[in-house]
């Protein structure tokens, strides 16, 4: 049962009602004290339960809290908006500095606590940009200057307003500290071996909040509205050569936010979107293809932090990344995702402090986290995801929850059940836990990775699915992914006694269309049969009357024929005639006129001979056979 005694591992958990939870060893001895100060969103506590990692949950009187005794990160919110939004921290005299927009302020460590008893530094309220450690003394880039904090005394070694970045510079073996401000860069240099201000150099008055100098001795500075500035210095490094400011024109995409970074000694540049660098060969700025297709994602980094020799930070909206660089070789050895712990780094000036070799701290907007490295190395081990119920509705939006046990074959809910909501969880710790989820047998991909620990699908078709879940922890590592299958089954019309009746019907169905098909196909038959003889019918009649029209038409030419020889032959028999007659009746004439000279008989036998060709009667007989003919071929045709 839950309480406000809790004991775990060797130790014992005790809530209090106003200060909050304390953590005792079996002797009694005081380990950790949780409170608001450094953890805890409230100091009333009402309940603790332990988990099986080691650790335990706290329902606090505003909510519920999951303290994790062996996180990466400590977190110290700034629960009553005191600290505000921190942009440097150092380790200095075994105290913590922290730099925000609201002063200096310095914790104290406890063993059992951690950072607490925080105390705002006197004189120095108001935006504190860096705390560098120079030569083992605590500086302080300020708003109103920059000064050194020795022995809690407060000297100030610059009067020019916002003390920036430091940069550490040699040229014509002379050693120089460069610092930008809010208008001029300022110059320190080595007296007496401490770093004294200088002068300040000429011919540059632009506020650049961070810089870099790459091998040329160039310094390339990002301005928070108008891009990124190209400086040239002279031999004396007073004045200013030649300043060149870097902006679309010279291929960067934009000209705000940007920040400027030095990658392995070149000169990058981070717009959220690509990384880019400078072509020292061709003067101008590239895409940085190489480096973007190796860090992924973490190509829209918003800055790049050096963290130690070949140990970079990338730094994205939601998350930062951890990766070395071998040969421009990337390998990314940690990622962390402060979103979903509720986190926050200050979105226009993102920043994380290396305090030493294994211990950073991450400037917030409500606060700071330190971070371990000895850690993060111990805790990469993956989450675990786990399904909490599952509730299904049917048409009526009936409620009933669905038996998480699954054997070997898949659960079967019935059709009307088929509106079904997953609720799962995960044994992580952060406060917001993000899932990613895709229903087999009906999406093709995962989803985006939510927050939101549920899932609802409605009105899903009959068949077989297998819901995939997996989820993924602060550090960005993912769990194995857990499988649910299930079955849909199908509805009192779509089941196997309904598919074969259905089956039955369609081949009795499919029977009798077939007897009136071929019923129909003989009568069609019979039909066409039918059509095609009377089609014969009528060509062999069409036939017979084209050839009795032809033998018409041959009959009547073969008369019109005949009856022209008809003529022709009676015209010449009377013409002939005519002409004997006309003859005889000329001899007769000469006779009568020449009797004396003419013998009888001989005048006889040619009037013989005249009377047998009028007379002849094979002419006649030779007209009368073309005329019985003609007769003939006309009474026959």
């Amino acid at each position: 049962m839950p309480g406000l005694i809790i004991k775990i591992d060797n130790n014992f958990v005790l809530g209090t009602i106003a200060d909050g939870i304390f953590i005792l060893d079996d002797q009694g001895n005081l380990v950790h004290h949780l409170n608001t100060s450094n953890q805890l969103h409230n100091n009333t506590v009402l309940s603790l339960e332990p988990d099986m990692f080691g650790n335990f949950w706290a329902a606090l009187f505003g909510g519920v809290e999951y303290v994790d005794l062996n996180n990466d990160f400590s977190f110290y919110f700034d629960q009553k908006g005191e600290l505000g939004s921190v942009f440097a921290a150092a380790i200095h005299d075994k105290s913590l500095w922290i730099g925000s927009n609201r002063g200096l302020y310095k914790y104290q460590m406890d063993p059992a606590t951690g950072y607490v008893n925080s105390e705002l530094v006197e004189g120095l309220h108001g935006p504190v940009w860096t705390l560098p450690i120079m030569d083992g003394e605590l500086w302080c880039g300020h708003n109103n200057g920059t000064y050194k904090i020795s022995n809690d005394r407060i000297i100030q070694v610059s009067d020019h307003n916002g003390g920036f970045t430091f940069k550490e510079f040699t040229k014509n073996g002379q050693e120089f500290l460069i610092q930008s401000t809010y208008s001029p860069l300022v110059v320190y240099q080595r007296k007496n071996g401490a770093w004294e201000f200088s002068h300040t150099i000429e011919g540059f008055l632009e506020p650049i909040n961070y810089f870099e100098l790459d091998f040329q001795g160039n310094i390339w500075g990002n301005h928070a509205t108008k891009g990124i500035f190209k400086i040239k210095l002279n031999e004396a490094v007073d004045s200013v050569r030649s300043f060149e400011y870097i902006g679309k024109k010279v291929g960067l995409p934009i000209e705000r936010n940007l920040f400027v970074a030095k990658l392995e000694n070149r000169i990058v540049f981070t717009t959220g979107e690509m990384i880019y660098t400078y072509d020292d060969l061709a003067d101008t700025i590239i895409s940085y293809q190489q480096l973007n297709q190796q860090v992924m994602e973490y190509s829209k980094a918003k800055r790049i932090i050096h963290i130690r020799d070949n140990h970079y930070w990338f730094i994205l909206s939601d998350k930062i990344g951890w990766f070395t660089f071998n040969d421009m070789v990337a390998t990314r050895l940690f990622e962390y995702n402060l979103v979903q712990q509720g986190a926050y780094l200050n979105s226009i000036y993102p920043r994380i402090s290396i305090l030493n070799d294994s211990t950073q701290v991450l400037c917030l907007d409500n606060g700071f986290a330190i971070l371990d490295e000895q850690k993060i190395r111990k805790s990469m081990s993956a989450p675990h995801v786990r399904l909490e119920k599952i509730l299904i509705r049917n048409k009526n939006d009936d409620e009933n929850l669905w038996s998480l046990k699954r054997g070997t074959d898949p659960v079967e809910l019935k059709y009307e059940n088929r509106n079904v909501e997953f609720t799962f969880s995960t044994d992580e710790r952060s406060f917001f836990p993000k899932f990613s989820f895709y229903l087999e047998g009906l999406e093709n991909e995962w989803s985006s990775w939510t927050e939101e620990s549920s899932v609802a699908y409605t009105r899903l078709p009959y068949g077989t699915y297998i819901l995939r879940l997996k989820t993924m922890n602060e550090r960005c590592v993912e769990s194995d992914i857990l499988s649910y299958p299930f079955s849909i089954l199908p509805p009192w019309y779509a089941s196997n006694i309904a598919i074969i009746s259905y089956t039955l019907l369609v081949l009795i169905f499919g029977l009798i269309l077939r007897i009136l098909f071929l019923k129909r196909l003989r009568k069609q038959a019979e039909k066409l049969a039918f059509e095609e003889k009377e089609k014969r019918n009528h060509e062999r009649a069409s036939a017979e009357q084209k050839y009795i029209k032809l033998k018409n038409e041959k009959l009547q030419s073969e008369i019109k024929h005949q009856n022209i020889q008809l003529a022709n032959r009676a015209m010449a028999i009377i013409q002939k005639n005519d002409l004997m007659l006309k003859i005889k009746t000329e001899l007769l004439e000469l006779k009568e006129k020449h009797n004396k000279d003419m013998s009888e008989r001989h005048l006889n036998e040619l009037f013989q001979q005249i009377d047998r060709h009028i007379k002849s009667e094979d002419e006649w007989n030779e007209f009368d056979f073309i005329l019985t003919r003609q007769i003939r071929i006309f009474l026959n045709g």
